[in-house]
Formats: C-alpha cells, sequence, structure tokens
C-alpha cells in the first residue's frame, strides 16, 4: 500500500469511517489529489510584485506612513517610512489575512514584530471560487513609486 492510501486510511479510521474506507481509497486518493492541486494553484492574497500603500491617497505627503514592499512566493521585505524622515526595513510573511512583518530598528538593529491585517477590497466570481483583491487595512494602495521609494526598497532588499 502506497504511503498516501496509508495516510488516508488513518485518517478515514479517525473520522470514523473504519474499514469501510478502504474500498473508497481510489476515489479518496484523487480527491485528496484535487485538493492538492487546488491548493498549490492558490496563489497568496497578494501576488508577487512590488506594492506601495499609504495611509493617504497620494504619494509624498508629509506626517503620513507609507508602506513600499516586494512579494515574492508570499514572503514579503521592504520598508516603512515618512516622507523626509527615516525608515525602518521588514521582512515577513503574507498569510490569508494579514501581513506578519519583523521590523528591524535602524539604529540598534532591534526587531519588532508587527502584523497588517489584509482587507477584501474587491471580491471577483469567477469558476466557483471567489478570488479577492486585497488590501493593506487602514491604507490605499498607490500604483506609481517614485525613485525614492525604488531607492528605499533596494536599500532593505539588500539587507
Amino acid at each position: 500500500m502506497q504511503l498516501r492510501q496509508k495516510l488516508i486510511l488513518k485518517v478515514a479510521t479517525a473520522i470514523g469511517l473504519g474499514l469501510a474506507a478502504t474500498t473508497a481509497l481510489p476515489t479518496l486518493a484523487s480527491s485528496v489529489d484535487e485538493m492538492q492541486h487546488a491548493q498549490a494553484s492558490q496563489s497568496t492574497p497578494l501576488a508577487d510584485g512590488t506594492y506601495l500603500y499609504g495611509q493617504s491617497t497620494q504619494a509624498e505627503q508629509i506626517g503620513q506612513e507609507y508602506i513600499v514592499f516586494k512579494v515574492q512566493q508570499g514572503r514579503v521585505s521592504g520598508a516603512v517610512y515618512m516622507p523626509r524622515s527615516e525608515f525602518n526595513c521588514f521582512s515577513g510573511a503574507i498569510e490569508s489575512n494579514q501581513m506578519k512583518l519583523s521590523i528591524v530598528d535602524p539604529y540598534d538593529g532591534t526587531v519588532y514584530p508587527h502584523e497588517i491585517a489584509l482587507e477584501t477590497v474587491s471580491p471577483v466570481a469567477s469558476s466557483g471560487q471567489l478570488p479577492r483583491e486585497v488590501g493593506l487595512e487602514g491604507y490605499h494602495q498607490i500604483s506609481q513609486l517614485s525613485d525614492n521609494d525604488r531607492r528605499i526598497l533596494n536599500v532593505c532588499l539588500k539587507q
């Protein structure tokens, strides 16, 4: 018996299906294959790419906080900053409903955990699934990165 079939049998037994599940192993195996394929084909809530979000809808507004970052396979690296001020680099991961970040203090290197909730901007129905466009709670997506945004991001990506 293949390892996957043994695992399915153990799971089936654990949920009370008992030996009757042995006759359903091919069906269960194909269902597991379908679930694994569906999970693998689903991407993280934010697709790979470079993003800029701000507390303001406009870039470079004094006194407003901005987040510039790059997403790559569910990992995120970038910076949080205010125009004409310091910036703090971060790295982390994107989960289904939040970004979990480790923000580095530029002066002493202390790392602080921080989470930013993801919010659905607009669900789009397609083929029975509901892919969603997501944003960062409390921030507005800004489509154009400035030269300064790129400079800050590049510094953090090199760390």
